[in-house]
């Protein structure tokens, strides 16, 4: 099932609602008038986001990009007020208790407009509420080494874990902790 939900900008960027239940916001991007919204469960747009920017702008091969973990996973989509799906990400909890987001990524023509953040603060929020405890909940990401500076931007720290290689493309472990409130 899809679930959709508007966000609000604070700082001039869209941010989404906390709590996703929360009644709907409009977002507007720092550039245009767009309004953002995120939606929760569609796995067969999200695919098809990741297979354009994973696979046909990086060279990810299909086997790498497509695994067993979607199927349990939660996945956001950001969407314009058209309907044009320009994002994706997912978030699940490993067999370890491990909060993992992975698999961000927005269409070329959508990059630069805020469309990042808001994805990664939906995801974020979708997070807190499925396996916070607490009031707060850790998020470990393993960002390519170019996007570095987007993720510690929203507040992710690299841990200890040195580089290394996943599908060709060299990668750091981030890690940030999201709290309620």
């Amino acid at each position: 099932m899809t679930t959709a939900h508007d966000g609000a900008p604070r700082d001039g960027a869209p941010q989404p609602t906390v709590p996703p239940s929360a009644a709907p916001h409009t977002a507007v991007p720092q550039r245009g008038a767009t309004q953002l919204r995120w939606l929760e469960g569609d796995l067969e747009r999200a695919r098809a986001i990741r297979i354009e920017v994973f696979c046909g702008e990086q060279g990810v091969l299909l086997e790498e990009e497509l695994d067993d973990i979607d199927e349990r996973a939660h996945h956001v989509v950001v969407e314009n007020n058209a309907g044009e799906a320009l994002g994706a990400a997912r978030v699940y909890a490993t067999t370890e208790g491990i909060v993992h987001l992975g698999r961000v990524c927005v269409r070329p023509s959508a990059r630069g407009l805020g469309i990042g953040r808001f994805l990664c603060e939906a995801a974020a929020q979708i997070a807190l509420r499925e396996f916070g405890h607490a009031g707060q909940v850790r998020i470990v990401l393993d960002a390519q080494e170019d996007k570095i500076g987007f993720y510690r931007a929203l507040g992710y720290e690299l841990t200890t874990r040195g580089p290394f290689l996943d599908a060709r493309i060299w990668h750091r472990e981030m890690a940030r902790i999201v709290s309620a409130g």
